[in-house]
């Protein structure tokens, strides 16, 4: 439902659900040890995004930064450009940053949505640390198309979670009609791919090693550049992938006609104007008709 509600249905590469496997929700479920012990087990369960040619942080909620201190050193670097370097296992950290990040979240248009955010966070906060009712609900699975192609039954878990939250729903019924709509799109948009097909072609990296006994001396990413000696075999054929999708994607482009109506090309001239064709408009003017 939080998806449903916060996410764009075409963010679900770049935010993907982390993956609570039913090892780690029955640990935690009766957790008794340090928070050391705690840092150590998110590790060891890949609590971090695995997938060759994504970022370990692309996830809904990424937790990199707090449990950075047992991460095995080998695999802390430097970031690195996803489109042009090759694709390694790496923790881009930074022993001052100590935060979990909700990447979940789209940008919130205004100060309002922004507060309701919060407001929600601080909800699943209150019930998680301050209650003692059940947390997990058997097993975890994000599918907003379902919920989505059942309208009914997102409204009755809408209306469950707002109660169970403590939250007045009529703050957040926009949220849920939005998400509704928008992913009823996507889903009839024949020209956008499911994230299934997506994330296809990004398979799993199993080898992540065990997390490390926690550092005395934290580490931090900066100035550590990777030495390129363990490419892994998935990264070779993702490199691979992209080369072949590059030069498929300019044979189209060398090959295919200007369509009418279509901008292809915009040159910034002297001035505040943008040549388009042969007439010259103001840099507003091209961006208004994009827009439209």
């Amino acid at each position: 439902m939080m998806t449903l509600m916060f996410q764009h249905p075409g963010r679900g590469v770049g935010a993907e659900p982390n993956r609570a496997s039913a090892a780690l929700i029955e640990k935690l479920k009766n957790f008794e040890g340090s928070e050391d012990d705690l840092k150590k087990l998110l590790y060891n369960e890949k609590f971090f995004n695995t997938r060759v040619g994504r970022k370990t942080k692309n996830n809904q909620l990424n937790m990199i930064a707090y449990f950075q201190d047992v991460i095995p050193e080998q695999l802390i670097h430097e970031d690195f450009d996803m489109k042009n370097d090759m694709w390694r296992r790496t923790f881009d950290v930074n022993p001052k940053i100590r935060k979990m990040e909700f990447r979940l979240f789209n940008a919130p248009r205004n100060a309002a949505e922004s507060a309701l955010q919060i407001k929600f966070v601080r909800a699943m906060m209150n019930k998680a640390l301050n209650e003692d009712s059940a947390v997990f609900r058997g097993k975890y699975d994000v599918n907003i198309n379902q919920l989505a192609a059942n309208p009914e039954t997102a409204i009755s878990e809408f209306e469950r979670l707002m109660k169970e939250l403590k939250l007045d729903p009529n703050e957040y019924r926009s949220f849920l009609t939005e998400g509704l709509a928008l992913t009823k799109a996507h889903m009839n948009n024949p020209h956008a791919l499911p994230n299934e097909e997506k994330l296809a072609l990004h398979p799993e990296v199993r080898d992540w090693g065990q997390a490390a006994e926690p550092r005395a001396v934290a580490i931090g990413s900066e100035g550590r550049r990777w030495a390129g000696n363990d490419v892994l075999p998935e990264a070779r054929q993702w490199k691979q992938h992209q080369l072949e999708a590059r030069q498929v994607a300019q044979v189209a482009r060398n090959s295919s006609p200007a369509i009418a109506g279509r901008v292809d090309k915009l040159t910034v001239t002297g001035g505040d104007s943008i040549v388009s064709g042969a007439r010259c408009r103001t840099a507003a003017s091209v961006v208004d008709e994009l827009l439209q």
